[in-house]
């Protein structure tokens, strides 16, 4: 989304870390070669998230967000 935005000049705040390497669905991601890998190819950093690594960027976004509001 920043990629296709940010030639725009429009910001964009998301953390969306796709698969995450965790106990979830019985650990395939995580103990899983061929899903590892599958998961690691569609993402930016070419490695599955872990739950250790999402915190801080979250963080990072979420506080330096002003509120917004919304339009009924």
């Amino acid at each position: 989304m920043a990629l296709e935005l940010g030639p725009r000049r429009i910001a964009v705040n998301v953390v969306a870390p796709g698969a995450i390497a965790t106990d979830f669905s019985g650990g395939m991601v995580r103990d899983n070669p061929e899903v590892n890998k599958m998961a690691a190819s569609n993402t930016a950093p070419g490695r599955p998230g872990y739950a250790t690594s999402r915190s801080a960027p979250s963080a990072a976004v979420t506080t330096r967000l002003r509120p917004i509001a919304f339009a009924a």
